[in-house]
């Protein structure tokens, strides 16, 4: 008696271990991808691009290469993925190489079958203008308060001769990478919708940027340091700040105003000090003027309202950088021609900032990395270093 009950024990708990592994048995689903070229690069290539997944659960990164037709095939674990898809083409004629590529995030992979179309976009890399650091973050007062006064954009001239930085303008997109809500995401790829727009005065020569030198934007030009012991900068050589019009803002007179042509804020401006925006530099091709009211564009807002934005132009952008969570975008902001990845610093108040690497130096001078994919170009959680060289 006491063996059949031992039997039926034994039995009983081998039926259960069966029953648990099963349920966590990973399912796994057959993923094609369809790459879908730009408009007027239909006869340009698609073969041997390279197709990465990545499951954002635990990180792992799965690789594989596009047929002739432009197609890649993958078995996938199902869950949350990050899709990657990079590589050159030639046209038709072999005249013309260029590099195009496209990057998604928050894919459910599941089921046994999933079929996804790919807008490729084409990558544009500049030798000129780059954004160089941006602090956003800000810092802590010796109370524990949050200090914004001295977040700054440094924006880096990369290029081998001198630049002018008249007319060049800064801008925060409208949307916010940790929402899930896509209010302006229609307007990609050809359009970013920006909530802010200040821009360097000038005739046209008026403020030049000699090659391996910076131009640095400051929210206030004043030696922080002196202000608030924590935090990291000194703004008082700033070349210039945004300044708003408002009790709540500060003109220093020593360092010049950038002229505020647009911000969605009814009092000042505050970047995002947790990094949840993406940051960019454009230049316009009409008097600005024209331009905020050639490109204002609007969008319903989930109470049904109408909310507007600034659409620029992705052909004007000069350069961009998506900043996120550490975990990355819920959504992004920028088209991934001119931002395939992100980047990011870990909290606000922390003192830190997001920072382009060098790529090499020439001749003394410092050549920033470039490649339009801000996890590779930028350092995380970076010490502020602006005006050095």
């Amino acid at each position: 008696m006491r063996k059949i009950s031992w039997l039926s024990f034994m039995m009983t708990l081998l039926l259960s271990f069966y029953a648990c592994e099963k349920d966590t048995i990973n399912t796994e689903t057959i993923v094609t991808i369809q790459m879908n070229m730009p408009e007027g690069y239909s006869d340009y290539s698609k073969d041997n691009y390279e197709v990465t997944w990545t499951n954002l659960s635990n990180q792992r990164s799965t690789t594989t290469k596009t047929d002739d037709a432009g197609i890649a095939v993958t078995t996938l674990s199902d869950g949350i993925y990050k899709l990657d898809i990079k590589g050159e083409s030639k046209n038709a004629a072999g005249t013309d190489l260029a590099t195009f590529q496209a990057s998604e995030t928050q894919i459910a992979v599941s089921g046994s079958l999933k079929t996804l179309t790919v807008n490729m976009e084409q990558v544009i890399l500049n030798d000129g203008f780059l954004i160089r650091e941006v602090y956003f973050s800000g810092s802590k007062t010796p109370n524990n308060k949050n200090y914004f006064q001295d977040q700054y954009i440094e924006i880096y001239n990369n290029s081998g001769e001198t630049l002018y930085a008249d007319g060049l303008s800064i801008a925060e997109s409208m949307n916010t990478s940790s929402v899930t809500t896509n209010l302006w995401g229609k307007f990609l790829p050809n359009t970013v919708a920006v909530g802010t727009v200040y821009t360097v005065p000038g005739t046209g020569k008026d403020h030049p940027v000699k090659p391996g030198e910076s131009l640095v934007i400051a929210s206030m030009g004043i030696n922080h340091t002196a202000e608030n012991p924590n935090s990291p900068v000194d703004m008082s050589k700033a070349d210039f700040e945004w300044y708003d019009d408002h009790n709540m803002d500060t003109d220093v007179p020593e360092v010049p105003n950038m002229i505020k042509y647009y911000s969605y804020s009814n009092t000042i401006w505050i970047m995002h000090n947790r990094g949840h925006k993406a940051y960019m530099i454009f230049k316009s091709d009409i008097p600005m003027d024209q331009f905020i009211q050639k490109n204002t564009i609007s969008t319903l807002s989930p109470s049904g309202s109408e909310t507007f934005a600034i659409g620029v132009p992705n052909h004007l952008i000069i350069d961009a950088v998506e900043s996120a969570a550490p975990n990355g975008p819920e959504i992004k902001s920028l088209p991934s021609g001119l931002d395939k990845g992100y980047t990011y610093c870990d909290g606000a108040g922390s003192g830190l900032c997001i920072k382009r690497k060098t790529a090499r130096t020439e001749g003394g001078r410092i050549i920033l990395k470039d490649t339009n994919n801000s996890t590779e170009d930028f350092e995380v959680n970076a010490k502020p270093s602006p005006l050095t060289k």
